[in-house]
C-alpha cells in the first residue's frame, strides 16, 4: 500500500491493486466519516493545474453559527460605538 499509516484492513484485503496517481480530481462532499471515508462524494472535474504530489487532505473548515459568531459580535460592537462629530 502507498499509504502511511496503513489504511484499515478492510480496505487492503484481496482484490486490491494499487496504482500510481496520474490525475487529480476535484470532489465535493458533505463530510469525512469516522472511518475516513467521504460522505456523499460528487465528482466536480479534473484539475489539470495540480500535480498528484501536491494533493493533501485538507483540514475541515467550521461553518455555521460558531464560524459567524465572532464577526457578528464585532459588527455589533462597531454599531454601538458612538460616532465622532
Amino acid at each position: 500500500s502507498p499509504f502511511s499509516p496503513e489504511p484499515p484492513r478492510a480496505w487492503t484485503g484481496g482484490g486490491r491493486h494499487w496504482v500510481a496517481a496520474e490525475l487529480v480530481a476535484e470532489v465535493a462532499f458533505s463530510e469525512w466519516t469516522d472511518d475516513g471515508r467521504l460522505r456523499h462524494p460528487s465528482f466536480q472535474g479534473l484539475r489539470l493545474d495540480k500535480s498528484p504530489r501536491d494533493v493533501v487532505r485538507e483540514a475541515p473548515v467550521r461553518v455555521g453559527r460558531d464560524a459567524t459568531a465572532a464577526p457578528a459580535a464585532a459588527a455589533q460592537r462597531r454599531a454601538r460605538k458612538p460616532r465622532a462629530r
